[in-house]
């Protein structure tokens, strides 16, 4: 009897494949010199002296796209029109809104402003609402010591505040004080699992922390920092949503779920990047990684360690317009001997910067958290790229729990656009087991 293949069974396998070769061939963003004839070259600037006028050598006309390739593309073209004309009204609505009311990317500006700087700062979400804040910048005597500050408040009575005291922001060795307040009374909750169940719950996280770092850099490839800090997360029922977590789950099923904690942390960090530009990178890789150890300050017998890495790499196909991207993210807590269990709203989940494709934030979350991703960007118009996804990603209650066919298998796609030089807005559609799921996020990390 002839056997039936199945094509499903194929994908993430090759899916593999292509998250390995980025991962292989995009280490390094070295690569040869283009030449004369290739769709991407330019033609160099003249070492000559003397004006353009006076006679002599010229340069070439350029090359003209080959025929083949006008073919493969003009369908891309046509469809992906709208878009491009989309891309030229946010140009230029962003280029009118620069002139008149310059907007600054809060977390990690070109450069240090001079004097007092504040902007706007809308955001939007399924699960906060509508957002409207202010962010400040203001240069400390010196444009190496920075004060910034941002504000915000939704119309679902999310409230955010948050302050950064940075002193020597350009040296190879400078510190840092942050603070953060945070109020969310309609946190997302499905419980715990791979396997937690589709009913989602609620309820309120009210979170103050302070960190203090000291911060090394040698730039542009290596940077590290160490740090020291005290979060402390209060716990209520949630309101401007229903079911609540307490009238689902028990507090037997679910650590600390109706009482808050206050912990220290000590912990250290670095990162490591060979990248052919900082901001849309076409070729190479970056690396991460962070360790922290946690340790009670109310009395709950409560001791940990923490820990994350993520990998990306980046991979041209012919040019730096159209490129292979990987992602790879292992975040885990442990708690140690003689702890008790570490609350629910402290281990991995995801969201943020390790949401799951294809799934609403906070869906999953356990003791280790792992993410693999493979996209296809090709640019549609100047900042406005269109990318194509698949993803696999997983929850588990050990490292050794994580299995391959547990894994939550995503795909689709969505369109990218870079605001400023360090700020991306990022629109995705992918469909999950469970159906679609539609994500906008307008401080988007990858």
């Amino acid at each position: 009897m002839p056997t039936r293949t199945n094509h499903r069974s194929l994908v993430m396998p090759a899916f593999v494949v292509i998250l390995a070769a980025i991962f292989t061939f995009g280490a390094s963003p070295s690569r040869a010199e283009d030449r004369f004839g290739d769709s991407t070259w330019v033609a160099p600037i003249p070492e000559a002296s003397g004006a353009p006028e006076d006679p002599g050598p010229r340069v070439a006309e350029p090359d003209h796209e080959r025929t083949w390739e006008t073919v493969l593309r003009t369908p891309f073209r046509v469809a992906f029109f709208p878009f491009r004309a989309l891309g030229w009204g946010l140009e230029g609505a962003a280029d009118l809104a620069e002139k008149h009311l310059p907007v600054d990317e809060l977390n990690a500006p070109p450069g240090p402003p001079h004097g007092f700087h504040a902007a706007p700062q809308p955001s939007l979400s399924s699960n906060e609402g509508l957002g409207f804040g202010v962010s400040m910048k203001a240069a400390l005597g010196v444009p190496q010591n920075l004060f910034r500050s941002d504000l915000k408040w939704t119309t679902k009575d999310t409230r955010r505040a948050r302050a950064t005291f940075l002193l020597g922001a350009d040296r190879p060795v400078g510190y840092s004080l942050f603070g953060l307040y945070r109020h969310r009374p309609n946190r997302r909750f499905y419980g715990i699992g791979n396997d937690a169940g589709t009913t989602r719950t609620i309820f309120l996280e009210r979170e103050d922390e302070f960190v203090g770092s000291v911060l090394v850099a040698h730039k542009p490839k290596l940077n590290a920092r160490g740090y020291v800090g005290l979060s402390d997360i209060d716990i209520g029922p949630g309101y401007n949503d229903s079911p609540r977590s307490i009238e689902v789950f028990s507090p037997a099923e679910v650590p600390y779920l109706t009482r808050g904690s206050r912990v220290w942390f000590v912990g250290a960090g670095a990162g490591w990047a060979s990248l052919n530009e900082p901001y849309d990178p076409a070729r190479g890789v970056q690396i991460f990684g962070e360790a922290r150890h946690v340790m009670d300050a109310d009395g709950n017998d409560l001791t940990y360690e923490a820990y994350r890495v993520e990998g990306r790499g980046y991979l041209p196909v012919f040019a730096d317009r159209r490129i292979l991207v990987g992602r790879a993210v292992l975040d885990g807590v442990n708690p140690a001997s003689g702890s008790g269990p570490i609350p629910f709203y402290r281990i991995p989940f995801s969201n943020g910067d390790d949401r799951f494709s294809g799934y609403s934030g906070d869906r999953f979350r356990d003791k280790r958290l792992v993410i693999l991703q493979a996209e296809y960007r090709w640019l549609i118009w100047s900042k406005l790229w269109a990318f194509a996804l698949a993803q696999r990603a997983s929850v588990a209650p050990s490292t050794g729990a994580l299995r391959w066919a547990s894994m939550h298998e995503a795909y689709g796609g969505g369109f990218r656009y870079r605001i400023t030089d360090t700020q991306t807005a990022r629109l995705e559609l992918a469909k999950g087991n469970q159906g679609f799921d539609i994500d906008l996020n307008l401080e988007a990390p990858f």
